[in-house]
Order: C-alpha cells, then structure tokens, then sequence
C-alpha cells in the first residue's frame, strides 16, 4: 500500500498526520501546492492510498478503520 499525505500543515493537516502516526502508517508528505492542483482539489488536506484519493472527511474515517485493524492484528 502506498500512501501519501498532500499537506499544507494547516490544523486539518495535522490531525490527519496525527492519525497516520497513530496507525503507525508508512506515508509520504508532499507539500507542493501545485500537486494538489494537479489531482483536481483547491484544499488540503488529501490523503492517496494507492490510487484512491480522500479529503479529510473520508480520510479520517479510512484512517479510522486502518488503526482499529492494526489494533486488532496486535
């Protein structure tokens, strides 16, 4: 799985790069604006996994979902 975290480090930024660590999630961070414009979107943040892209909303509850099976796993 390949995850990327396209952040302006704005406070919505951070709660997603809160939970990524949380989930102990292997991420990168890409903070180029004009990458964010290039997917379609005008705000950050916006989480890729793979080749699915989440605004915040949805990334929360996709992050959600992977820390509570990582829980369960250990």
């Amino acid at each position: 799985m390949k995850i990327t975290l396209y952040t302006t480090h704005c406070p919505m930024c951070q709660v997603i790069e809160k939970k990524l660590k949380l989930a102990n999630a292997e991420y990168n961070v890409c903070e180029n604006v004009n990458e964010i414009k290039k997917l379609g979107y005008l705000s950050a943040p916006l989480l890729k996994v793979d080749d699915e892209i989440y605004t915040f909303k949805d990334a929360n509850i996709w992050l959600n979902k992977l820390k509570e099976e990582r829980d369960n796993a250990n």
